[in-house]
C-alpha cells in the first residue's frame, strides 16, 4: 500500500503519523480510488477522529454510516461497521476510519 501512497504525500504522511501514534489501535490501512481507508479498534475511534481534525486538518465530516453486516456471526466476525467518512479541505482528500461492533457495543462520541 505504501507504494501507492507514495503519490499521495500529505495521505502518505497521515497514515504514517495514525501508525505511529496509536500503533496498537491500527488494524488495517487500505488504499483505493485515491482514498485511504483505515480500520482500527472501536476504543481508539474518538481519539483517533479527534487527532485527525486537530493535528492533521481534516475539517469536514461527511458522513457517518452503519451497516448490518447480518453473516458475520456464521463468519466470526462482529456484526457492525461504522465507518466515518472524513474530508480534509482545502485539497479534497478523503480519509475513511472503520470500525466493528458486536451486538450490544457502542464507541465514544
Amino acid at each position: 500500500m505504501t507504494d501507492q501512497l507514495s503519490k499521495f504525500p500529505s495521505l502518505e504522511n497521515t497514515y504514517s503519523s495514525l501508525q505511529s501514534v496509536f500503533r496498537d489501535a491500527i488494524i488495517d490501512g487500505k488504499f483505493e480510488k485515491e482514498e485511504l481507508s483505515v480500520k482500527v479498534k472501536k476504543e481508539a475511534v474518538f481519539l483517533i477522529i479527534k487527532f485527525l481534525r486537530d493535528e492533521k486538518g481534516y475539517n469536514a465530516l461527511n458522513d457517518i454510516i452503519g451497516l448490518d453486516n447480518t453473516s458475520a456471526k456464521k463468519e466470526g466476525q462482529k456484526r457492525f461497521s461504522l465507518l466515518y467518512q472524513l474530508y480534509r479541505f482545502p485539497g479534497f482528500e478523503r480519509i475513511r476510519i472503520i470500525t466493528e461492533l458486536g451486538e450490544g457495543e457502542a464507541v465514544d462520541s
